[in-house]
């Protein structure tokens, strides 16, 4: 299971970045400037290295220092066959620049002359990154790009349960599938998180397994999204993630062997994962939804908007992405901590 992870999620470590770390076999993300680097370098660029040869990215890395372990063991990467998110990301603002129907969007969120300079926009995304992500005019693309991304590649998005009111009405927008439990950490170190990856290594590519085929097929426009998880998938979901719950507690001692050294301290957590098909740009048409919400005299301006469904959308029309869905993986944690 190959998943796409936010850079928002990567500097704040969250468990939705925690867990997915955790349970890919490899993760992607989107790296800002410099742009040569993020497009010329191999599938598994160093950011920390990066950082150290361009100083001006050495602010923004530095919020990515606790990840460097993963950078070089390839568990992080920041590309796909190749391929950067970067260019997703762009291509999102692009339409956000050019499409009638995300005008209330664009002059909502952000002035749109801010998209014409694609280096100024990936320094602004570096510099909103390290603020946790205040300016929506930045992050919204960042988001919408990622799962642009993940839908033309298959791969599966994560992410941190709703909280704004774009991201619940994502949520009502989308087709709600299978929801596990499975223990994971709230807070922990990278080094930690391979000790983990290592101790748990079969379960986790038996859970990886079943979830891949259905980031697939979530992707393809032709599959009949109403019988994209079966019975048969349910069962191998729920076996799975259970055998992952009994070898965390049976393997416990060992996956907190030399814990207290730890450069943070571990706390342990059962995760839940609401799994959920949305339409690849949904992060901008639940935006333009919220909009209409919050500021109704911009009503008349978004009656064109998308309305994109699992099947339609004016913005995957013309982007020859019609049809196309990502597979979103919504992380929370439950209970109380263990540790």
């Amino acid at each position: 299971m190959i998943l796409a992870l936010s850079p928002y999620h990567l500097t704040s470590r969250e468990p939705a970045a925690l867990t997915a770390l955790l349970l890919a076999q490899r993760a992607v993300t989107v790296v800002p400037p410099p742009l040569d680097l993020a497009q010329a370098g191999s599938a598994t660029i160093d950011p920390i290295a990066a950082g150290r040869r361009v100083p001006a990215f050495a602010e923004f890395v530095r919020s990515w220092h606790w990840s460097e372990r993963l950078w070089k063991q390839g568990v992080l990467h920041a590309q796909h066959n190749r391929q950067s998110a970067t260019e997703d990301v762009l291509r999102v603002c692009e339409h956000l620049r050019s499409e009638q129907s995300f005008l209330p969007l664009r002059h909502f969120v952000k002035d749109e002359e801010s998209f014409d300079n694609r280096e100024m926009y990936l320094h602004a995304v570096a510099t909103d990154v390290l603020k946790g992500g205040p300016d929506p005019g930045i992050s919204l693309p960042v988001y919408a790009g990622l799962d642009r991304f993940a839908a033309r590649h298959g791969l599966v998005v994560a992410r941190s349960r709703p909280q704004s009111l774009a991201q619940q009405a994502e949520v009502r927008m989308g087709r709600a599938l299978f929801t596990i439990a499975v223990p994971g950490f709230l807070q922990a170190s990278a080094p930690r998180l391979l000790h983990a990856r290592e101790v748990l290594a079969s379960e986790l590519a038996d859970l990886g397994q079943v979830v891949a085929p259905l980031a697939r097929r979530a992707s393809d426009p032709r599959f009949e999204h109403d019988s994209l998880v079966g019975s048969d998938d349910m069962s191998e979901l729920h076996n799975a993630s259970g055998s992952l719950a009994q070898a965390w507690e049976e393997k416990r001692e060992e996956l907190l062997m030399g814990a207290s050294d730890d450069e943070v301290r571990v706390i342990e957590g059962t995760i839940t994962i609401a799994a959920t098909l949305l339409p690849w740009d949904i992060a901008l048409t639940s935006s333009v939804r919220a909009i209409e919400v919050l500021a109704p005299a911009r009503k008349e301006l978004a009656a064109n908007a998308s309305t994109a469904t699992l099947d339609t959308g004016a913005l995957t029309k013309r982007d020859d992405m019609a049809g196309k869905c990502v597979l979103t993986l919504l992380v929370k944690p439950m209970g109380q901590a263990k540790r």
